[in-house]
């Protein structure tokens, strides 16, 4: 297994979340980006099963001040717990990871164009996500029908920046 990121250097955002988490037996996976960017909270989610392939982008997956016609978020650091609800016109995805407090949290530093920052990001792979997935049947109808609910242990939960209060920093 690999797994590969950006070099972020000058482009780390100030505050973001990572979720990812995937079935090895089936195709069954999501995985989510996304914090504070801009001025702007902003989100990349993607979800995949046999029946479905669905992503959730901007202009849907953002918010100004708290303020989406087509999003939620709610993040936890005290409680280790992240959720959001992200609608499109003809799909909404509500996810809610939590990974226990305590044990099984490490640190990872960041790049920084100064340096790497120490401890800037926490992460646990002992997180449950919760994911339900909608659909709207007809156009002018604003009811949602449920097509999918399904749970992933052992996924992934990352805090990072202003999400992680306890975070280091620069490494000298």
């Amino acid at each position: 297994m690999l797994h590969q990121e950006k070099n972020w250097a000058s482009s780390f955002p100030s505050a973001h979340v990572w979720v990812q988490a995937r079935d090895p037996h089936s195709e069954r996976g999501i995985c989510l980006a996304g914090g504070r960017i801009l001025g702007l909270d902003a989100f990349i989610v993607g979800y995949r099963s046999q029946d479905l392939n669905l992503d959730f982008l901007p202009p849907y997956a953002v918010s100004m001040a708290g303020l989406s016609p087509f999003m939620s978020v709610r993040i936890d650091y005290d409680e280790r717990t992240f959720s959001i609800s992200v609608s499109s016109f003809w799909h909404r995805i509500e996810i809610k990871a939590r990974a226990p407090k305590g044990n099984g949290w490490f640190g990872l530093g960041s790049p920084f164009p100064e340096g790497h920052r120490r401890n800037f990001c926490t992460e646990s792979f002992l997180a449950v996500v919760d994911v339900v997935v909608y659909e709207r049947k007809k156009w002018w109808s604003w009811a949602w029908t449920e097509l999918k609910r399904e749970r992933f242990e052992n996924a992934s939960l990352e805090f990072v920046g202003e999400y992680f209060p306890d975070r280091g920093e620069k490494r000298e």
